[in-house]
């Protein structure tokens, strides 16, 4: 999904209380005839706000970068859990590097040396 269509949803790790504790989820936008999905977590971010849905290019990327800080270093989720939710986000996934597991492959050369040196 598009970065102006998700939103992230989630619980500080050091929130108890919450069966959502130290974790996130990245789905789409809801209408007013679906339940709330984020109800159990104690945030939400991305295209939660109307700002970020207007958000386009290299200010919504920065923006998805922003945001997984927030989580990781504020929040204390662990990075690879952020990752893993983020990966539903098409910028991010053609945003990071190409050697993280989930990247979606951009140069052709290096992908081929990557191969060669890594088997993958």
């Amino acid at each position: 999904m598009k970065a102006h269509e998700a939103v992230i949803a989630w619980t500080p790790a050091d929130w108890s209380g919450r069966d959502t504790q130290g974790k996130v989820e990245v789905g789409r936008l809801i209408s007013d005839t679906e339940g709330d999905w984020t109800a159990p977590y104690a945030y939400v971010g991305g295209a939660a706000y109307l700002a970020i849905r207007d958000s386009r290019g290299p200010e919504g990327v920065a923006q998805l970068f922003i945001d997984f800080h927030t989580l990781v270093v504020r929040d204390g989720l662990s990075p690879q859990a952020v990752h893993d939710a983020f990966l539903a986000i098409d910028e991010y996934v053609d945003s990071i590097s190409i050697d993280i597991p989930g990247a979606r492959e951009r140069d052709t050369e290096y992908s081929e040396w990557r191969r060669f040196l890594y088997g993958r």
